[in-house]
C-alpha cells in the first residue's frame, strides 16, 4: 500500500511540474517511463517490464536524434540508429552496474539472457520496427496520419499485442 501511495505523490508532482510539450516523442518517452515504473512497483515479470523499458530508450533515443538533427541542421547517415543502439547499451550496462540486472537465477532466462535484457532486446527492436511502420504507412499516404495520433498509437498498440504474446507464450 506504501508503494502505491509513493508512485501517486510522484504522478502528481511530476504532472504539476511538466511544461507544455509540442512534439509527441517527449510525451511518449515520459508515459513510457511512468509505465516502467508502475509495472515494476505491481511486480509485473522482468521480461514484461524489459519490453517498456526497450521501447522508452529507442523512444527517447528518436526523440534525441531528431533534437541533434534540428540542432546540427544536418543528419548524419543512420544517425537514429547509432544513437539507438548506444542508448541501448548505456542502459542495460547502467542495470548491471547497479544490481537491477545481472542477479537473476540461470533457470529464469529466456534463450539465455537475463528476463529483463531479453525484454529490452525485444522491445527495442519492435519500437524500431513499429515506428518504421508508422513512417511507412504515412509516406504511403503523402505524408499524412491517416488518423490523429498514429504515431502514438501504432507504437503502442503493436507494443501492446508483443506483450500479450510474451506473456502467453513465455510466461
Amino acid at each position: 500500500m506504501k508503494q502505491w501511495i509513493l508512485v501517486f505523490i510522484f504522478l502528481i508532482s511530476f504532472l504539476s511540474l511538466s511544461q507544455i510539450s509540442f512534439a509527441h516523442c517527449p510525451l511518449c518517452s515520459a508515459a513510457t517511463g511512468m509505465l516502467v515504473a508502475t509495472a515494476r512497483v505491481a511486480g509485473v515479470d522482468d521480461a514484461i517490464v524489459g519490453t517498456l523499458i526497450g521501447a522508452f530508450t529507442i523512444s527517447t533515443a528518436f526523440w534525441a536524434s531528431r533534437f541533434i538533427a534540428k540542432r546540427l541542421k544536418r543528419k548524419i547517415y543512420l544517425q537514429e540508429y547509432i544513437i539507438s543502439i548506444a542508448f541501448l547499451v548505456m542502459t542495460i550496462w547502467g542495470f548491471f552496474w547497479s544490481g537491477i540486472s545481472g542477479t537473476e537465477k540461470e533457470y529464469l532466462y529466456i534463450i539465455g539472457m537475463e528476463r529483463l535484457v531479453f525484454g529490452m532486446l525485444l522491445g527495442s527492436v519492435i519500437a524500431a520496427a513499429s515506428f518504421e511502420f508508422h513512417k511507412l504507412i504515412r509516406k504511403n499516404n503523402m505524408n499524412k496520419n491517416y488518423f490523429p495520433l498514429q504515431g502514438v498509437v501504432i507504437p503502442l498498440v503493436v507494443m501492446g499485442v508483443a506483450d500479450v504474446l510474451l506473456y502467453l507464450l513465455v510466461l
